[in-house]
């Protein structure tokens, strides 16, 4: 099959601050600060949400559905000065080089953290707040759709070009 071109939609970062507030409006806080880790600190969309896999994949999870369990980032890998630690999904099962991400450096991630009580800072990093689970990645995809809509950005623009765009 045939390689499909490589992807050349950007996000500005007016258009990020619009969507994170679109997200919040929406009652999707934590879209809000995922949308800003992928900007910022140029995260693919499941090194931010993470993803459910089969209950059958060998890695461990403290989240489990009946059918599905998650693996993602967590409160946890974020320590006493701010710096996120984590291994992004493309080096696991290569090199396991795992990245050092200082958040107090993103602007957009401080803005949205500071919204976060303390209470609410343990297990899964990015919750849907409807659900209290992490987001399933189709969901996390209507929520961007719904937040680009409503800041005025083109259907065009995925949520996986934030990454490309912050960088």
């Amino acid at each position: 099959f045939p390689t499909p071109a490589p992807r050349t939609e950007t996000a500005t970062a007016d258009q990020v601050i619009a969507a994170r507030a679109a997200a919040r409006a929406a009652g999707h806080a934590p879209a809000a600060l995922a949308y800003a880790l992928q900007y910022e600190a140029a995260l693919r969309q499941w090194d931010v949400i993470g993803e459910w896999i089969p209950l059958s994949d060998p890695r461990p999870s403290v989240v489990v559905s009946p059918t599905s369990k998650w693996i993602g980032p967590m409160w946890s890998q974020i320590d006493e000065h701010g710096v996120l630690r984590l291994t992004p999904g493309k080096t696991e099962d290569s090199s396991a080089l795992r990245v050092l991400i200082p958040l107090r450096e993103c602007p957009m991630v401080v803005e949205e953290l500071a919204i976060v009580p303390q209470s609410a800072r343990s297990g899964p990093l990015i919750v849907n707040p409807k659900t209290g689970l992490p987001y399933r990645q189709i969901y996390y995809r209507d929520v961007w759709h719904a937040s680009a809509k409503a800041a005025g950005i083109s259907k065009s623009v995925w949520n996986r070009d934030l990454r490309a765009s912050g960088i």
